[in-house]
């Protein structure tokens, strides 16, 4: 009874949010999905923009920080997009050769100081005080702030170069954030932007099971027409659009929605499990993992190969410049 006392509690904190794109406060809904990171009981709807198609969780928590206080902590550990830094740095130095850039929710660094090798001044922030520490003790970079974008102060016109790297959909204010960057950014700057995309073959296919759903952080879900239409509102034009395949992140993306597909991987309240059911879940699934995860892993290995080699995206990068 106190568990579902404490449920009951937690979701009358939920907001109700109209769609940041057109103001809308009609959706509709998709499904209900949970937060598989960290194991929270409550289901969180995510809905549809009834006039422009913007999809959104709604409603969402209130403090939606504390569902990043372990995260940041477990993304210390492995970076899976890392091995993309170099890939971005060639793109942009198509736009770009040099100059001052700002990556917006940096993490841990490793695009900025890959981009400071390169010779660039380099300029961060991340909502995680976790992450910026790391990135000021282990890569030595000064200009990293805490905060939200929003909230931080940065003459107009400054950057040559500002990136979302798998940003925009955590924000609480995508537009208003873009808006900003509008302002702070050169006349002839670039911003780019990496994000999921919600009308991949993955998202249709696992709903609510999709990896990339990250619910509740991923706020709002993305495909390549909404995205347009919010960069039109804030006067960005896109001028290049890529859709996005990666080996590595196509295969994690994959076996993860797989596992939670086939009831493998599942939504458990672990104050609700006492001791000795926990050790005898734990011992089956490890005697049946260990029989089929060879197969298992190579299966999706090759089905991700196959996905990526039939151009099946994951997820798309833009590149804009402002509009007057």
């Amino acid at each position: 009874m106190l568990e579902k006392e404490n449920i009951k509690q937690e979701m009358e904190k939920l907001l109700g949010v109209k769609c940041n794109l057109c103001g809308s406060e009609k959706f509709t809904f998709l499904f209900e999905g949970h937060d598989y990171l960290f194991f929270s009981p409550l289901a969180f709807k995510v809905m549809r923009c009834s006039r422009c198609g913007l999809v959104c969780v709604n409603p969402r928590p209130e403090n939606i920080i504390d569902y990043y206080r372990e995260y940041h902590k477990r993304s210390l550990e492995k970076d899976v997009f890392h091995s993309f830094s170099s890939n971005r740095i060639k793109k942009i130095k198509k736009f770009k050769k040099g100059g001052r850039i700002l990556d917006v929710g940096c993490s841990f660094g490793n695009f900025l100081f890959e981009m400071s090798k390169e010779g660039w001044e380099v300029y961060g922030n991340d909502i995680s005080q976790v992450a910026c520490d790391n990135v000021r003790k282990e890569f030595g970079l000064k200009n990293i702030y805490t905060g939200e974008l929003l909230f931080l102060d940065f003459p107009e016109n400054f950057f040559d170069v500002i990136t979302l790297w798998h940003v925009l959909e955590h924000l609480e204010k995508p537009h208003e954030t873009l808006e900003k960057i509008h302002r702070i950014l050169k006349n002839d700057g670039l911003l780019v932007i990496e994000s999921p995309d919600f009308s991949s073959p993955q998202s249709r296919f696992f709903k609510d099971k999709w990896q990339a759903l990250e619910l509740p952080r991923h706020l709002y879900h993305f495909s390549g027409k909404t995205l347009r239409n919010l960069l039109k509102r804030a006067k960005f034009e896109i001028v290049k659009e890529d859709y996005l395949t990666d080996s590595r992140v196509s295969f994690v993306s994959l076996k993860v929605s797989l596992l939670r597909w086939l009831g493998i991987e599942k939504v458990t309240n672990r104050g609700q499990l006492e001791e000795s059911e926990i050790s005898a879940h734990f011992r089956k699934a490890k005697t049946l993992w260990r029989f089929t995860r060879f197969i298992f892993n190579w299966m999706c290995f090759l089905l991700s190969r196959f996905l990526n080699f039939i151009n099946c995206r994951d997820m798309f990068r833009v590149y804009c410049r402002k509009i007057d």
